[in-house]
């Protein structure tokens, strides 16, 4: 009898597909690769990628915004996707020399309000609204003769349905507690959340500068580092990059993977070469920085 491993062959119409224990999202993958439409390049083998392809944004008409790989001209309207809601009204704008993408934040009501004064009121939102859509309170006349809500449990916390749930274990997800809800963030109650970096950093990326995220558990950017005439490369004894297209580049530098870039203005900033092509910049924690 055959002795089943971690490793399972499954055969579908011909083609033949390797799943092992391997968790894509357990990858230390920076988030702008996905959203600026970088291409993910893999070791034969390899779980994570060990390299992306973002040829698709050099070149680029400076005339012209981009956005998931669309050109748009001046003056022309782009219409964000579904997991943008809270932008809007994106415009193709002419800076001179060169166009960008304005767009407009939407500003929900409820964060300029009050906080609610009973306890057991709560706001309940949906995945694909910004703004929540109702207000739940289990004294209101109108709630008592509602069906009783659905409750999920999740990190050792009792969310009620409607109520937002941030997982700790996965800073890039959002879920909202709803019926069904088991636990598993891959359900129709959980998305990826969208930093929109192309509709608001459309010029950063042009510019050849790279996001700063914080620590290591960061979701979307906090700051932008540039290249700077200062700037130097730190080397690695432990670098390892075979051709040019496994290095990073940098401005007018090249990093070989394991390689640092030097701290200019902000020493609390470290960037180094991890998966090319870009740089990889984070922001210590304010501890980190104190040391």
């Amino acid at each position: 009898m055959l002795q089943l491993h971690s490793l399972l062959i499954l055969t579908l119409v011909g083609t033949v597909f390797a799943v092992d224990e391997c968790n894509s999202q357990h990858c230390a993958v920076p988030k702008h690769y996905r959203e600026i439409g970088c291409t993910p390049v893999f070791v034969e083998g390899s779980c994570c990628p060990s390299r992306f392809d973002c040829s698709s944004i050099y070149g680029r008409d400076s005339q012209k915004c981009y956005y998931k790989g669309v050109a748009y001209e001046v003056n022309s309207e782009v219409s964000p996707d579904a997991t943008n809601p809270c932008t809007v009204g994106c415009r193709c704008n002419s800076l001179g020399s060169r166009s960008q993408l304005t767009c407009v934040n939407v500003e929900c009501p409820e964060l300029f309000q009050e906080p609610l004064s009973d306890s057991n009121c709560f706001h309940q939102h949906t995945l694909d609204e910004c703004c929540s859509t109702n207000t739940y309170c289990p004294n209101n006349t109108e709630t008592q003769q509602m069906s009783p809500l659905y409750e999920c449990q999740y990190g050792g916390r009792t969310y009620r349905e409607g109520q937002v749930i941030y997982p700790e274990d996965a800073p890039c997800k959002k879920c909202i507690c709803q019926n069904g809800f088991n636990g598993t963030l891959s359900g129709p109650w959980c998305e990826e959340i969208s930093c929109g970096i192309e509709l608001h950093y459309s010029r950063q990326i042009s510019d050849g500068c790279v996001p700063v995220y914080y620590g290591t558990t960061g979701c979307c950017p906090i700051d932008w580092r540039c290249p700077d005439v200062n700037d130097s490369v730190v080397t690695s004894v432990n670098a390892t990059s075979k051709t040019a297209e496994h290095k990073c580049q940098f401005g007018q530098l090249e990093l070989r993977v394991g390689d640092k870039l030097s701290s200019t203005s902000n020493i609390c900033v470290e960037c180094s070469c991890e998966v090319p092509p870009l740089v990889s910049c984070t922001q210590k924690t304010h501890t980190e920085c104190r040391e």
